[in-house]
C-alpha cells in the first residue's frame, strides 16, 4: 500500500477515493491530506485510513488491525446519499 501525492495505490494499482474531494477542496494552500508513505501490510492484517485524513486517528497512528479483531458487516449504507441502501 502506498500513498503518493494524495493518491492511494494498492498493489501498485491506483485506488479512487472520490469521498476525499470535499476535504481536498477545504485543505489550506493546496496541502496534501495524507503524507506520502509506503507500507507493507502483514498477512492477516489491514491498514485503515479515515476519510477526514487531516484529522483521522487511523493506522498511521495506531498501526495495523488484525482481520481477526474485525467484527460486524455493513447491513445498510446511509452515506453518501447517492448510495443509500443495502450494499450489493
Amino acid at each position: 500500500m502506498e500513498i503518493r501525492n494524495d493518491v492511494l495505490y494498492i498493489n501498485e494499482k491506483e485506488y479512487g477515493e472520490p469521498y476525499l474531494k470535499e476535504n481536498k477542496e477545504e485543505a489550506l494552500y493546496n496541502q496534501n491530506l495524507t503524507e506520502n508513505l509506503n507500507v507493507i501490510v502483514p498477512k492477516g492484517s489491514i491498514f485503515v485510513l479515515g476519510d477526514n485524513r487531516l484529522h483521522s486517528g487511523d493506522s498511521r497512528i495506531y498501526g495495523f488491525v488484525t482481520k481477526k479483531s474485525i467484527v460486524g458487516e455493513v447491513k445498510f449504507r446511509h452515506y453518501p446519499f447517492q448510495d443509500i441502501g443495502i450494499p450489493n
